[in-house]
């Protein structure tokens, strides 16, 4: 049966605290993967800290389906649909345009190459979402936010699509991979939405059916944690090899595979966490509550903050010392990324409230 009242799923928000630190954790690492530790074993260590949180995306693209199909399944209808529309929409498009403006002027301004605007340059990228090397995720959001009104009717309308969405997901991902890969090569992959469909329709899936899915993870984490363990590291493993060996994994079926079970497996995990976690009073909990909240500030803001950092503070020559700047280039752009988002989220709080007392004032008078 499915469970018809559809309360806030507060644990959803351990999940989104820890992949938005995954996030900001990839990119703050990015760099010391490369030349300034080539052959030591810091690199090493942080080219598998880096790898290991690639899970990010593709566990921000289960939770949206989760939640989407959470929160609208019961009371699907038109009506819905159009509020819908105008909700979502409005929060990624207005958002994405704005930000890849700031940001197509600020990678000029950094670079000390003058801020020159070209209309078509910027479309040119703004349409696949590469202005900001952090931008395609939007684009990728929004194609499914246009997907899933369909993909909701039809779960709606005919129980065997509902009861497939998981197998439908693999078939679309899995068909995508081929013919990317045997049978013509296609641009801009990683901004496509089928490239990332099989874990919207997993989250689609366990979002109908969430109380179900609750009781079976309680009784099947003593093996999902293993086998997320084991396929995370066969994951990084093979990134390693490809690394520093002649052989070569990355881009082979068994890499996606082993990504697809990992991210899976990090999402179910990081739930369980979560039901765990939730209802604790302890001051990380609550900071990881607050993170969450403000996680799509963080999205937008941290790219920012760390090219300021390394525009301003160069890296140091000695490896020990590249090492702090690494690890306080995550602390400080974390951190700012957050203290900013919530200074802005109190902002128009106070904004809003003001605008609605001089509003009942007018009325009364």
């Amino acid at each position: 049966m499915i469970n018809s009242v559809r309360s806030k799923i507060h644990e959803m928000d351990i999940v989104r605290a820890l992949a938005i630190l995954a996030v900001v954790l990839i990119h703050s690492t990015s760099d010391a993967t490369l030349e300034p530790t080539e052959g030591s074993l810091s690199q090493m260590i942080f080219y598998a800290i880096n790898r290991a949180c690639q899970f990010a995306v593709p566990l921000f693209i289960l939770i949206s389906g989760f939640v989407l199909f959470y929160q609208y399944y019961d009371n699907w209808n038109g009506k819905l649909a159009c509020k819908y529309f105008r909700k979502r929409l409005w929060r990624v498009a207005f958002p994405y345009v704005v930000w890849s403006s700031f940001y197509y002027m600020f990678y000029q301004y950094i670079s000390k190459s003058g801020i020159k605007i070209n209309l078509h340059e910027f479309f040119v990228s703004f349409q696949w979402g590469e202005i900001g090397y952090h931008l395609y995720f939007m684009i990728l959001i929004l194609q499914f936010y246009l997907l899933f009104p369909a993909l909701m009717t039809l779960a709606k309308r005919w129980t065997w699509f509902r009861h497939c969405l998981i197998p439908l997901g693999f078939l679309i991902q899995g068909s995508f991979y081929v013919y990317k890969n045997w049978v013509k090569e296609i641009p801009h992959v990683s901004s496509l939405s089928p490239t990332y469909f099989a874990y919207f329709l997993i989250g689609g899936y366990l979002g109908v059916y969430c109380m179900l899915f609750k009781s079976w993870l309680k009784s099947n984490i003593i093996w999902i944690l293993p086998v997320t363990f084991l396929s995370g590291s066969i994951y990084v493993g093979m990134l390693i090899e490809s690394r520093y060996s002649n052989l070569l994994f990355e881009n082979t079926p068994w890499y996606d595979i082993s990504v697809l079970f990992y991210s899976v497996g990090i999402g179910v995990s990081f739930l369980w966490i979560g039901y765990l976690l939730i209802n604790k009073s302890y001051a990380p909990i609550r900071w990881l509550k607050s993170i969450s909240k403000y996680s799509f500030g963080i999205y937008l803001i941290h790219p920012f903050l760390l090219s300021s950092y390394k525009n301003f503070y160069k890296p140091p020559g000695a490896i020990w010392e590249y090492n702090l700047y690494t690890l306080f280039s995550f602390i400080i752009v974390f951190v700012g990324a957050w203290f900013l988002s919530y200074v802005y989220h109190e902002l128009i709080k106070w904004m809003l409230m003001i605008y609605r007392k001089r509003s009942t004032q007018s009325l009364q008078s």
